[in-house]
C-alpha cells in the first residue's frame, strides 16, 4: 500500500513538472502490474471443490483427468500472463 501511495504521489508531482498524462498512465499501469502479480493468483484461483457438484457432467466430457487438471491450473496463469503483457505494453 505504501508503494502504491508513493508511486501515485510521484505521478502527481510529475504532472506538475510537465511529464504529461502518458507518464502518469505508465506509472499507474506499472503499479497495477505489480499489484496483480502479488494479488492475481489469489483472485483468479481455481478450486476443484467448485467442480464437485458437477462431477457427473465432467465425466461425460471427452477429456482425460490429467488434461482437466492441467487446464484448471493453466487457465489463471494464461489470464494473468496476458494481463501482465498488456500492462507492460502500456508502460
Amino acid at each position: 500500500m505504501a508503494v502504491m501511495i508513493s508511486v501515485m504521489s510521484f505521478a502527481v508531482s510529475a504532472t506538475s513538472r510537465g511529464f504529461g498524462w502518458q507518464g502518469i498512465l505508465g506509472m499507474i499501469a506499472l503499479v497495477i502490474a505489480a499489484g496483480s502479480m502479488m494479488m492475481g493468483p489469489q483472485i483468479l484461483q481455481q478450486d476443484f471443490r467448485q467442480d464437485l457438484p458437477l462431477a457427473d457432467v465432467l465425466k461425460t466430457y471427452p477429456v482425460r483427468g490429467w488434461q482437466m487438471v492441467l487446464g484448471e491450473l493453466l487457465a489463471p496463469v494464461a489470464v494473468l500472463t496476458g494481463g501482465q503483457w498488456l500492462l507492460l505494453l502500456m508502460v
